[in-house]
């Protein structure tokens, strides 16, 4: 790849400083000094030094750089620092890391063996000496502990136990937790025997392989174009999902309106503490025409959407093999601002009329008691199962789950 001064380390830096995504001193030096090109080989530098997620051989995918330098923002990285990933990828944040942590621990697990194997050899062609192997990061890496910082790229639905355990006694910790079809990165912090919540904001990553793995299915529905979707309670059959979102001819207004914000942040989170059986749909290009969605290009918040053509999204329920409602906006507002309201719409099959009317019951439910804002999170201890998302008051609560061990407050 021949790298110019158009396309470099200090282009995607400058690009990053722009945007205010990187604040500090010793972020801007790491970035200026990791060249990302090592790590994205397939890439062009057009695409290696953007602020966009780039696609790997493999198709898994290198995050989205002003993502990294948020991640990097909030663990407060020192020299001298032990530091470990899980869900290691191409190896890139674990460069930036290395520079900033100098002759501190730095290690990475990744589950996929190939991808491991690529981070291990651009990581030395880097000259960063970082620790990598394959395998389940449930476990963590208890050889090397404690942590200063333990980093999990991939979004799980529980906090193994045994990532705390690995902490040093005022570590932190930072993990994309699911609530159903909504994600949060939380920062975590150890306080002698307690964990406390320091932060929690939006975000969108795959999720977690192996025993942590997240609780939202993620398939992708190659026959109608460019389209995913994540559904959380039963998959169907094989093409069952497909048919439907080919089937979506009856649409219902709803007489609530909200921004790109509230639908992606609040209103997704309280949705999911109310339905158990979730769906999202993400479709981009001529699928979106195909499918008969308004184009929310204009209206998308996500900063991820690089691309400019079409793209639409919807919330809703799946019940298979034909039961398919979705929340969206009303055609005919697909221009409007991310921050300026615009009404919602039910599209639906014709069997899932009862599943349309409960989505627009519980629209409206939301906005009558206050639209639930604000969103708490603690911490609690449970033997199994997924994180709790609980309403409370006009206030949703977001419970992480902690597998095992003490609560935490």
């Amino acid at each position: 790849m021949a790298v110019t001064d158009e396309h470099s380390a200090q282009s995607l830096l400058a690009e990053l400083e722009a945007k205010g995504r990187i604040r500090s001193r010793a972020a801007a030096r790491a970035f200026a000094a990791v060249s990302r090109h090592t790590f994205v080989p397939t890439a062009s530098p057009a695409e290696a030094y953007s602020d966009r997620t780039v696609r790997l051989a493999d198709g898994s995918s290198a995050s989205q750089p002003s993502l990294v330098a948020d991640m990097l923002e909030l663990l407060e990285l020192e020299p001298g620092m032990s530091v470990l990933e899980i869900g290691a990828g191409c190896g890139y944040f674990l460069a930036l890391v290395k520079h900033l942590v100098g002759l501190g621990t730095v290690a990475g697990i990744e589950i996929d063996a190939a991808l491991a194997a690529q981070s291990r050899r651009a990581l030395a062609r880097s000259g960063a000496e970082v620790w990598v192997r394959q395998g389940d990061g449930v476990a963590g890496w208890s050889a090397l502990a404690p942590f200063d910082r333990i980093v999990v790229s991939a979004a799980t639905n529980a906090i193994p136990r045994e990532w705390l355990d690995q902490l040093s006694p005022a570590g932190r910790l930072l993990v994309p937790v699911e609530f159903g079809i909504a994600q949060k990165l939380v920062l975590l912090e150890s306080k002698a025997a307690d964990l406390r919540v320091v932060q929690a904001r939006d975000a969108t990553f795959v999720p977690i392989g192996g025993a942590a793995g997240a609780n939202a299915a993620r398939v992708e529905l190659g026959r109608l174009g460019d389209v995913r979707a994540r559904v959380r309670g039963e998959l169907g059959a094989e093409g069952e999902l497909e048919a439907a979102l080919e089937r979506l001819v009856d649409v219902r207004r709803v007489a609530v309106s909200l921004s790109a914000w509230e639908f992606s942040r609040s209103f997704r989170f309280w949705l999911s503490a109310q339905e158990p059986t979730l769906v999202s749909v993400a479709a981009r290009g001529d699928a979106v025409a195909h499918l008969g969605l308004p184009d929310l290009l204009g209206r998308c918040a996500s900063a991820t959407i690089v691309s400019r053509s079409p793209f639409a999204e919807a919330i809703g329920v799946w019940r298979p093999p034909d039961r398919l409602a979705l929340l969206g906006w009303r055609r005919g507002y697909e221009q409007t601002p991310p921050e300026d309201p615009a009404p919602l719409a039910v599209f639906s099959t014709a069997a899932a009329g009862a599943d349309a009317r409960r989505l627009a019951a519980l629209a409206l439910a939301w906005s009558a008691t206050g639209r639930n804002e604000e969103i708490d999170l603690r911490v609690v201890s449970r033997g199994t199962g997924g994180p709790l998302v609980v309403p409370a008051g006009d206030a949703a609560e977001l419970a992480l789950t902690v597998k095992g061990g003490q609560r935490a407050r």
